[in-house]
């Protein structure tokens, strides 16, 4: 598979410090064809995921205005324009996971500290099934 046949486009929701050292993993693994949206907090980050369509979702559970699992539930509505995207979660908490079981479907987890190799592995799966979902 050629990454950089892909134009990504990622609405990331995190603090500063990790949000810019995801960008750069994500932006070695992917090369030019790197598109990010930000986001400060929850309300912001649905309101461009309801008009925009993302490759990929980065968000984080505790967050203010919406949390992380809020905003999983609104993306996830039969008329969102990104309710088959791919969305990782990055949390240092287990947060207790609530919802119908359909709501989780194409996401992702990874805990703080991330590792670069746990975050290449969730992206080849968020290729494959957001290639799927297409």
């Amino acid at each position: 598979m050629v990454l950089g046949a892909y134009a990504w486009q990622i609405t990331a929701i995190k603090e500063n410090n990790i949000r810019e050292s995801i960008k750069a993993e994500v932006s070695k693994f992917l090369g030019d064809d790197l598109s990010v949206v930000e986001a400060n907090d929850g309300v912001e980050g649905l309101l461009h995921s309801s008009l925009e369509k993302f490759d990929v979702i980065f968000t984080d559970f505790n967050m203010p205005g919406l949390n992380g699992l809020e905003l999983l539930e609104e993306v996830k509505e039969e008329a969102c324009v990104n309710r088959l995207t791919p969305i990782i979660f990055l949390s240092s908490m287990k947060p207790e996971l609530k919802g119908s079981p359909g709501v989780f479907n194409n996401v992702y987890f990874m805990e703080k500290p991330w590792k670069a190799r746990r975050l290449k592995f969730i992206l080849n799966c968020c290729l494959k099934t957001g290639n799927e979902a297409a």
